[in-house]
């Protein structure tokens, strides 16, 4: 490890500017004050709660927000591009950005874990959550920086804080869906403690979006990828979720068996990451039409590399939508409801298909901030407004044609969907060919 850190000049750079003298003198004489008081009103208990507070404080808002801004300044100084250039790999930029520009934050947390230890509470147990929950926030932090930089072409410093505000706001989500329910989970089956799944999840979550910003960091410093690793993301992220049972609480979907339930609540939640890769990923023509022409010729290794994310996701739920009514076969229950849901998930695929199109026709080399907020508007209308609408005008049953709903008129929803997703390929087909007469 150590001749790791005398080895990455990016880690060396960032404590050299973080740990200043300042700094190094500054956090822990304001942090003992801060147990001085805490101690001196309601005793160690007052200390152990003042600790643990800014334990927290340091990791999540303030670690995540240096984690946000460490490529602010590269950036608007313009060197970015010449950090870009060197020979340092990728994986060895991400940690030394991510450990070396949140370290002052981690210097701060020491001292926290040492008020706590001398006051003598427990430490794993009252540190390995702030701990944890703080690694996820400044992880997704310099992940959504590196997205926003990408999105944005280069201008971060006002979209920073969003950055930084999604992070915090993804990581009170899993805070609160890890701290809801007993103290036991169930999963495949299996009854787990809730604790060590949290943690185990944390974990997973944490190295997933380490190896995501490792994936950006190859982008941004010209290394050629692939899909592959969202690929393996969204695998993780089906298997992972098909693990919980009601995940949907659907009445159609109690009357088919538990394994069907998770393959639903699999295919959900690729669906649901294909919409997340088609918004996030750069969308070029070039780079689509270049990936058509080499699969044309035969050079998939060449055509990898220009694959766009989102397709893996997309290709997943297909495989499992086509599966599923396989599903079955040698069961007690009766194949209609199967094949109700069957229909319910080649509609939830036709619709997604359908905003895929609207958002590439929207967004494929155009104003990528404008179409992608045109494409929210827009799906907002169709899934908000026009049922809402439809509804009241038509009754309920009128909801199918706009909405993927598992109910007696499965038919009729799929064939609404199958009219809109050809419509928005026609579309689509429509701003490919403007875009094929402008490249001459």
């Amino acid at each position: 490890m150590t001749r790791a850190i005398e080895l990455n000049p990016e880690f060396r750079r960032n404590l050299w500017l973080e740990l200043t003298p300042q700094r190094l003198v500054a956090v822990p004489v304001v942090i003992a004050l801060a147990a001085a008081v805490g101690w001196l009103s309601p005793g160690r208990t007052g200390a152990v709660g003042v600790a643990v507070f800014l334990l927290w404080g340091l990791l999540t808002v303030w670690g995540s927000r240096l984690a946000a801004d460490v490529l602010v300044d590269e950036v608007a100084g313009h060197t970015w591009e010449n950090q870009r250039m060197t020979a340092l790999s990728p994986w060895a930029m991400t940690w030394g950005k991510l450990i070396g520009g949140t370290v002052v934050a981690w210097y701060g947390a020491s001292w926290c874990v040492a008020v706590i230890a001398v006051a003598g509470a427990p430490p794993w147990g009252v540190v390995a959550r702030p701990v944890l929950y703080g690694l996820l926030a400044q992880t997704l932090a310099l992940l959504f920086s590196l997205l926003v930089l990408q999105l944005h072409d280069g201008a971060i410093r006002a979209h920073v804080s969003l950055a930084q505000l999604g992070a915090l706001l993804l990581t009170f989500g899993v805070f609160e869906i890890a701290s809801g329910g007993g103290a036991l989970v169930t999963w495949y089956g299996l009854d787990l403690d809730r604790a060590g799944f949290g943690y185990a999840s944390l974990a997973a979550a944490i190295a997933w979006a380490t190896l995501g910003i490792w994936r950006l960091m190859r982008t941004e410093m010209q290394a050629s990828s692939g899909p592959g690793c969202w690929f393996g993301f969204s695998l993780f992220a089906a298997v992972y979720a098909g693990g919980f049972s009601r995940i949907v609480d659907v009445p159609a979907l109690i009357l088919i068996e538990a394994s069907e339930q998770r393959l639903v609540a699999s295919v959900l939640v690729l669906l649901a990451l294909t919409y997340v890769a088609a918004f996030l990923a750069p969308k070029r023509y070039a780079e689509l039409r270049r990936v058509f022409e080499l699969a044309w010729a035969g050079r998939w290794r060449a055509a990898w590399p220009l694959v766009p994310p989102w397709s893996g996701s997309l290709v997943l739920a297909v495989v499992l939508c086509i599966a599923f009514p396989a599903t079955a076969l040698g069961t007690a229950r009766p194949f209609a409801s199967t094949g109700s849901v069957a229909l319910f998930l080649a509609a939830c695929l036709l619709f997604t298909v359908r905003d895929l199109g609207l958002l590439l026709t929207l967004t494929l080399d155009a104003d990528r901030g404008r179409g992608h907020v045109a494409t929210l508007v827009y799906l907002g209308v169709l899934y908000g407004l026009l049922p809402a609408l439809f509804g009241s005008m038509l009754g309920q049953d009128a909801r199918s044609v706009l909405l993927p709903w598992p109910d007696d008129t499965p038919l009729l929803t799929l064939g609404a969907a199958a009219l809109q997703a050809a419509l928005a390929l026609y579309l689509l087909r429509l701003r490919v060919a403007r875009l094929r007469l402008a490249a001459g």
